[in-house]
Order: structure tokens, then sequence, then C-alpha cells
């Protein structure tokens, strides 16, 4: 562990007496896999601190225990949610920030870990409401959202192994028809070129393990929405299923964080950038912020609602459609509408736990009745 100490101002000196456990500090974290930088500012003396700590549970114990009055802060990472967890156990105020917004502040030339847990430790002396605060979630919330990762990661593993078969097949001549992924190894099997069976078949083994995987996930997760009552409310939308019900209750967490119910498609990237200055007004496309996953499982509801295959006659069909257009990039647009505004739809119906109306004319008539 190394540590180098520098003082705020001038007019303020270092007392010699005093420990580091009788202070009380701002600590800024730049946490790495295997070593994380931190800056340390003292709130009376203006002393600052700096140096690293191994990233593990023992050298974090022993560099912050004499630290329990302190408040810490770090960006939301791949190791935050452990971290965050552990200093709260030890009795520190241990927060957790949107890492592109606290990264947004420091536009100087130079960047590295040292300025960035510097940077961090700044905004957390000033409590700017800029130092945007993520809440993780609990033990069983991270559980269920490991399944649908894991699933998806299958899924997506499913699909190059099929487009590596048809590829090589096309190469020598043979264009595989086309069938869903599910079917694709038992339909295809005895298609593919007798020269290349004996290459493909443990790709085909491989397939149909993967596919039983897969159907694994699927039968946890249609018992995950089956005793969550919000998950089958939501699964009642055309074009949402267990699965997009599920992964947007993780995701979204506690809705009455949300000030709006249309908050949601912004907090998932379904909303345009900006970039107005003077009298430019460029369009851009949406933000892509926030989890991505879930933003894929609602633009894929999106092309459903509108689609041919949607036989329901609901109010979000109508205005996709009446927003689609003629041309292909149209179309785009209004899926992508479409998906910004299923995701305030569901999130209006966890607010207030009343069940989906696909067209408001019934409600009224339900109501007046």
């Amino acid at each position: 562990m190394t540590k180098r100490t520098t003082t705020m101002s001038a007019t303020r000196s270092r007392s010699t007496s005093a420990t580091k456990a009788a202070l009380v500090w701002d600590i800024g974290l730049d946490v790495g896999d295997h070593k994380t930088h931190y800056c340390m500012l003292e709130r009376t003396t203006g002393e600052m601190r700096e140096g690293t700590v191994s990233t593990n549970a023992e050298a974090l114990e022993k560099f912050f225990t004499p630290l329990v009055a302190s408040r810490v802060v770090l960006e939301v990472g791949s190791q935050s949610r452990w971290i965050q967890k552990f200093l709260r156990g030890l009795g520190m105020d241990a927060i957790v920030c949107e890492a592109r917004k606290s990264s947004e502040v420091n536009k100087n030339k130079r960047k590295n870990n040292r300025i960035d847990a510097r940077t961090l430790a700044e905004l957390l002396r000033a409590n700017l409401p800029f130092l945007s605060k993520v809440e993780h979630r609990s033990d069983e919330e991270q559980r269920v959202w490991t399944q649908l990762r894991c699933r998806d990661t299958l899924i997506g593993v499913r699909t190059k192994l099929i487009n590596l078969i048809r590829g090589v097949s096309k190469s020598s001549g043979c264009v595989l028809p086309w069938c869903n992924a599910d079917g694709f190894g038992r339909k295809n099997h005895d298609k593919v070129p007798a020269d290349l069976k004996e290459v493909l078949n443990p790709i085909f083994t491989l397939l149909a393990e993967l596919h039983e995987r897969v159907r694994g996930y699927d039968r946890k997760i249609e018992a995950e929405a089956a005793r969550r009552p919000e998950a089958q409310r939501l699964a009642e939308i055309p074009g949402v299923g267990s699965l997009t019900a599920v992964a947007f209750l993780v995701a979204i967490g506690n809705i009455r964080r949300f000030r709006r119910s249309r908050d949601v498609g912004a907090y998932l990237g379904l909303v345009p950038k900006e970039r107005a200055t003077g009298d430019s007004n460029p369009q851009l496309g949406i933000s892509k912020r926030g989890n991505c996953y879930v933003r894929k499982l609602l633009v894929n509801a999106g092309h459903y609602t509108i689609g041919k295959l949607n036989k329901t006659d609901t109010d979000l069909r109508r205005w996709g459609l009446l927003h689609a257009g003629t041309s292909k990039n149209q179309k785009k647009r209004a899926v992508v509408a479409v998906a910004r505004k299923l995701a305030g739809v569901m999130a209006a119906m966890l607010r207030s736990g009343s069940p989906y109306v696909p067209l408001r004319q019934k409600l009224a008539e339900k109501i007046s009745a």
C-alpha cells in the first residue's frame, strides 16, 4: 500500500499529533481489479491523503476499520456491489454513484486513477446533486438477475454456433432452410454437406446441450414470474412475457424512486439525446443509458406490438402503426417510441397496482357502468 499526504490550503497546518482514526474524511475510491486508488479529504483541516490499497476484503478491512466515521464514494461497476456491502458492514457510510455523470465533471486532458479518486472525493465533499447515487439490488434480486444474464449469454452462444453452421454449409454450396433456433439442430443435421458432418457433429451436440440449458433457465424464470403478482399483471400486455416482466421488475426495483412513470423510459435510455445550442437542435439517437438488456427486451416487445403477429387491438398498437409510416427508418423510430411508451405503461401499472387495459374506452365504459 502506498500513501501520499498533501494539504488543500497553505493557511491550514497539519496537526502532527492527530491520527488518521481521530479525523473524519470524505473518501473517493477508484476501484481496480487488483489495486484501488483512494483520495481522502479531511472535513475540517482540509488535509488530503492519497494512495492505493489492494482490492480484497482483508486489505480493505485493515485500511477502513479506523475510518468508520468517514464517508466513502465509488463509481458503480462490477465490484461496487460487494465493496459497498462490505464497507457498510464495517459501519461506514458507503455511497455508489453513476460512473458516467461523475466522469463528465473531469474534462481535463489528463485522466488517471488518482485523478478520478480525487474527483470523487471532491464531489462527495461538496454534496453536489450531480453525484447521482445508485442503489444495488438485494441478494435475492441479484440471484434472479444472474439467471437472466446466464440465459442471455447462452442464447448469444447458441446464435453464434448456428451462424457458424450456416456459414460453412453455405460455402460448400448448401443453403440451410430457415427455422427457429430451438429446432435448428433437429431439422438441419441431415442437410449439412456430407464432408462437413464429422466436423460439425460436436457443434450439433453442443447446440442440443445449450437448448436444454436454456429451457432450464426458462422454467426457473417462469417459476419466478408465477410467484410475483406484479410480473403476472405485466405479462398480460401483448409482447411482454414472463422473461420481460421479471427482467423489468428486477432492473427497476422500487418504482417509487421515480417521480413519474414516464421517467422510466429515460432511465432505460429510450429517449433521444439532446445537443441543442443557439438555433441548432440536431436530431440525435437515443441515449442508450441504463440497462441495455431490459432495453433490448422492450424494443423486441415494441416490434411485436406493431408487427403482423400481434392480433390484439390496443392503444399502443394503434399509436405505433399511426407513426410507423412507410419507410424503414420511420418504422425503427416508431418501434423505439413504442418501447418507451411501453416502459411508461408498465411503470404506471406497478405504481397503481391496476391490471392492463388494452383500450382506454373499455375502462371508461367500465367506470360509467
